[in-house]
């Protein structure tokens, strides 16, 4: 099992560890999915979320199932389960907080930026480098959208380049910046304040702060998905996933690997 669970009370910490980059897979979702559902049967409220793996919170999506994706082979595991996952965490019963401990990029962003609440080491990035893919984030564009002002969400986007703690957090993208050997006890302190607060009155704004978006996040994620496979189904995109998966065969670095591809 790539994902552990443990348990205190009713928080949950969830920590992913695959090496060496800490990429998440299809079937690590389905698996996060499941554990998601036994964190809530055993009465958590909040679950936090952060890298097993020193210097990766999630690296990105892996490539095999992208590329496998787009050619119509069978995948690690169920690809509607990233949608799904994400929900749960940003509408789910159990209050979720990212802890980003390092590289959080593709995937990586789109769970964190999920997540209601965000803590990143001060060592830690965030970045959305599919565009040197020649796609674009498959299930959380609509989060950058909804966060940033439209000119900055362009630009993060079609730059791919990785953001540092502290430009995430002037452009209010997470809630804390904290050295990188507190960064996830403060997490966890955060999330015992909240299970000390009454169930439903946090329930209560939850829903409050999280319901505002409704109609606009559902056209946008409808559309997202859209352009998404349009792109992956595209042979441009093949060729750059290709090469990038190349580049991480010699051991290149992902900011290597990644805009290697999209240079070539």
């Amino acid at each position: 099992m790539m994902w552990t669970l443990e348990m205190e009370d009713s928080l949950a910490l969830l920590r992913l560890a695959r090496l060496p980059r800490n990429l998440v897979t299809y079937a690590d979702m389905e698996q996060l999915e499941g554990l998601l559902g036994e964190a809530e049967a055993a009465g958590a409220r909040v679950v936090v979320f952060t890298g097993g793996i020193d210097g990766f919170f999630i690296g990105h999506a892996d490539l095999d199932d992208l590329i496998a994706l787009r050619s119509g082979s069978p995948t690690s595991g169920d690809p509607l389960a990233w949608g799904r996952t994400l929900r749960i965490l940003d509408r789910g019963p159990m209050v979720s907080i990212a802890a980003i401990n390092g590289q959080a990029w593709g995937g990586g962003s789109e769970l964190a930026l999920t997540c209601n609440l965000r803590w990143m080491s001060e060592d830690a990035t965030l970045a959305f480098p599919e565009v040197a893919l020649g796609l674009i984030p498959g299930v959380g564009a609509h989060r950058v959208i909804g966060l940033l002002q439209e000119h900055l969400a362009f630009e993060l986007l079609v730059a791919g380049r990785p953001l540092g703690a502290e430009e995430a957090a002037s452009l209010h993208l997470v809630n804390r910046v904290v050295p990188a050997d507190e960064m996830l006890a403060d997490a966890l302190d955060f999330g015992r304040l909240i299970v000390s607060r009454p169930q439903k009155a946090v329930a209560a704004i939850r829903e409050l702060v999280v319901g505002h978006r409704d109609n606009t996040v559902r056209d946008v994620q409808r559309r997202q998905i859209e352009l998404f496979m349009e792109l992956l189904s595209a042979e441009e995109a093949g060729r750059l996933l290709g090469r990038a998966r190349q580049g991480y065969e010699t051991g290149l670095s992902s900011a290597e690997a990644l805009h290697m591809a999209g240079d070539g």
